[in-house]
């Protein structure tokens, strides 16, 4: 590809972010069915642990049924803002590219070289922005939001440069300078919300994990416990054990 024309295409934001909602969803439907059958059992289900009894395992499934939908709720919010500042991020290399072009209408050699390295800067040479796990925002300054920042301080430097070179005067009215730089103003409060959204996100992930999967409080390891206690009540080839063997509980953390 020539220098002075990078690339132009950007492609959507890949999602890293967790395939296995289903499961925990899953999870926290097969407490009821699995707790029926406990109370099947009777007097002879008497695990040697207070947490094991019936009642506090049923206690477990209220507080998950009130928390999915607060993180299916989180989880729209962050995709909507994600979306919302993909949008001028894809737009911003058309622009770049279009105000190169109308540089080279009427600009010097090296006015076109300059904008040319700039430009260049804007495209990433090709490299898509990608969208980090919102744990990881929630974290720290990820490197998704330092390659959203370096994108458009590229654009602001670019737009700087058009400023200053005085024969750019294009008539298209979104590529004039004022137009680039209303642009430019939109940018900080997308990725704020992006930043915003990813932290309420990852906050109601993890009262989900926390109630999911604590090693010592969580409702799949400790329903997993009261499979292996009726395990050892009745046998693994027992009828009764049978009865809550295909009742999965898996760690989707």
């Amino acid at each position: 590809m020539p220098p002075t024309d990078p690339i132009t295409s950007q492609g959507p934001p890949k999602k890293k972010v967790s395939t296995n909602e289903t499961g925990h969803a899953k999870n926290v439907a097969n407490i009821t069915p699995f707790t029926n059958a406990i109370e099947s059992y009777g007097a002879a289900y008497n695990p040697p642990v207070p947490y094991l009894a019936i009642a506090p395992l049923r206690a477990l499934r209220p507080p998950l049924d009130l928390v999915l939908p607060k993180v299916d709720a989180a989880s729209s919010a962050y995709k909507v803002a994600v979306n919302q500042r993909q949008q001028p991020f894809d737009l911003m290399p058309k622009l770049a590219s279009r105000a190169l072009y109308a540089i080279k209408v009427v600009g010097t050699a090296k006015e076109i070289a300059d904008a040319t390295a700039i430009v260049k800067k804007i495209h990433g040479g090709g490299k898509k922005l990608n969208e980090e796990d919102p744990a990881i925002q929630a974290r720290s300054r990820s490197t998704s939001q330092m390659s959203f920042d370096m994108r458009a301080d590229n654009f602001r430097e670019f737009t700087a440069f058009l400023a200053a070179i005085p024969a750019y005067k294009p008539n298209e009215a979104d590529l004039k300078v004022p137009a680039l730089n209303a642009f430019l103003a939109t940018l900080p409060g997308l990725s704020d919300a992006v930043s915003k959204a990813g932290m309420a996100f990852a906050k109601c992930r993890q009262e989900r994990d926390t109630l999911l999967y604590d090693p010592n409080t969580g409702a799949v390891p400790l329903c997993n416990r009261a499979k292996n206690y009726i395990k050892s009540l009745y046998g693994p080839r027992s009828k009764e054990y049978k009865r809550v063997a295909k009742i999965m509980f898996k760690n989707y953390k």
